[in-house]
């Protein structure tokens, strides 16, 4: 727990910061009011709802994801408690209860937040994970059908707005595309590249900033095409490539430096620690080699 929320929570919150800041800086560029209780619970990964949209959305609205991963991952410590082939049966079975109970549509938002469907989704990634230590491999055709497949997934149909079947358009193609890429990899199809390392480093800086950079350049673009003259497809790939350029100077910049920092305080942490429990147990020994008379 204190790995994942020294690797989840500072940049999550240094753009929380900012967020606040721009639209306090800036009234104008909102598209909601935020309100102090919003602002708290985001800083906590505490759903809270938007009446306007009946949705929980923090204040840098992508973290809404994040509120979802920590209870899954509160759910999984929990789960550690148990033995390990336990465990799996235990977790799926939570998640799956609680996907079964949205059928009963309730109306409490929070209630609402932790029965959604899209639990399973995190299942379908422990399967997995659980099947790939266990030594599932598939050969590089198998891969690449899996892969495929993923891909055609997302044709089948769309999501809807309010995210009804979500797990059937997207959760499950996005799952085929993440386990062909990993089985691939496993069996020789490819062996990566520098650049798409620096680009998979800095994933958790682009999703996060994604908030801050798409609509900046989209404005940037509006207002350099006034005639409209620029194909859509293009704008689309001229923000993705922007937004993976900025995200990935700040991930140098910024992500990367506290983390090697957090890193190195967790680690001292446990050298302290453990240095601290040797002593007690010598302690410890010496107390009893004397009630001995050793």
């Amino acid at each position: 727990m204190a790995a994942r929320i020294a690797r989840i929570v500072p940049m999550y919150w240094v753009l929380t910061s900012l967020m606040l800041v721009i639209v306090w800086i800036a009234p104008s560029l909102k598209t909601t009011e935020f309100t102090v209780m919003q602002a708290v619970t985001s800083y906590f990964f505490v759903p809270y709802e938007v009446k306007q949209s009946g949705s929980y959305y923090p204040v840098l609205y992508v973290g809404w994801t994040l509120t979802y991963e920590m209870f899954f991952y509160a759910v999984f410590a929990v789960s550690l408690c148990f033995a390990e082939q336990r465990s799996g049966v235990v977790l799926t079975a939570f998640f799956v209860v609680l996907s079964v109970l949205s059928l009963t549509r309730p109306s409490a938002y929070i209630f609402r937040f932790l029965t959604d469907p899209l639990l399973l989704e995190f299942v379908l990634g422990c399967v997995f994970g659980w099947a790939y230590r266990s030594g599932f491999r598939v050969s590089r055709w198998t891969a690449a059908v899996i892969i495929v497949a993923g891909g055609l997934g997302f044709c089948v149909g769309t999501p809807t707005s309010d995210m009804a079947h979500r797990v059937v358009f997207a959760g499950i193609p996005a799952a085929l595309l993440v386990v062909g890429g990993i089985v691939m990899e496993a069996a020789g199809g490819w062996t990566g590249s520098d650049l798409l390392q620096q680009v998979g480093d800095a994933s958790y800086s682009l999703y996060l900033l994604q908030a801050f950079t798409i609509p900046a350049f989209a404005r940037v673009l509006t207002r350099a095409d006034r005639l409209r003259l620029l194909p859509g497809d293009l704008i689309c790939l001229s923000l993705v490539v922007a937004s993976v350029l900025v995200s990935v100077l700040v991930y140098r910049a910024v992500e990367r430096p506290i983390d090697i920092k957090l890193r190195a305080l967790r680690r001292a942490h446990r050298q302290a620690q453990g240095a601290r429990n040797a002593e007690l147990e010598k302690h410890a020994t010496t107390l009893t080699q004397r009630d001995r008379g050793m």
